[in-house]
């Protein structure tokens, strides 16, 4: 959707094809909801994704994220970044940072459900490098040109407010927020995203 929604004045005939095939996908699933598993014993988790420079006009990467509590999706997101990154390693980077902003924002708002996490909040992302940029960023001199304002995450790292971990790529439930993916991997991260039939 978002991909099309930016062709909205200047669109050709594989736009009319996606907007066509998200159609259909919608037609097809009026029973699908999110569904919760009704305990804590799932804790708070975050997901982070980029894909490097997706855009073809802007060569701008997506970001893409998705939080996980109590078995469910609770909050997720696909922009476009801001700046152009010069690799795959800042793009994820800035999607860590992003993810990271909406991880605290989640965090201060738990509370008021008489929820919230005790431990720092996990954030799993797929790119080691970006994972050594956040834990220990003297070891990166040449990231110097990364804006200040997505070394936000750093911080939070330090104070114990999240807590990066590598996941493998299998396992990065933000795909789906990032690029279209093939229907077996779009079905398996749909359900893992507690988005299931036999809500109507």
């Amino acid at each position: 959707m978002g991909q099309v929604a930016r062709f909205v004045e200047s669109y050709n005939l594989s736009h009319v094809k996606a907007v066509r095939q998200i159609i259909s996908y919608i037609h097809g699933t009026p029973n699908h909801g999110i569904c919760f598993a009704g305990s804590n014993r799932n804790p708070l988790v975050g997901f982070s994704d980029a894909d490097y420079a997706g855009c073809q006009t802007t060569r701008r990467s997506t970001t893409g994220s998705v939080f996980m509590y109590n078995g469910g999706i609770i909050a997720w997101c696909s922009r476009r970044q801001t700046c152009v990154a010069l690799s795959t390693t800042e793009a994820e980077y800035v999607a860590a940072s992003e993810t990271a902003k909406e991880a605290i924002w989640i965090r201060r708002i738990l509370p008021i459900f008489q929820q919230g996490p005790e431990a720092p909040i996990v954030i799993k992302c797929d790119n080691q490098s970006a994972i050594q940029l956040v834990c220990h960023p003297d070891q990166r001199p040449k990231t110097k040109h990364i804006a200040i304002r997505y070394n936000f995450i750093r911080l939070q790292q330090g104070n114990g407010e999240i807590k990066m971990e590598f996941t493998r790529s299998a396992d990065q439930l933000a795909d789906i927020m990032t690029k279209a993916l093939p229907s077996p991997r779009f079905h398996s991260i749909r359900e893992e995203l507690s988005v299931v039939p036999g809500f109507i």
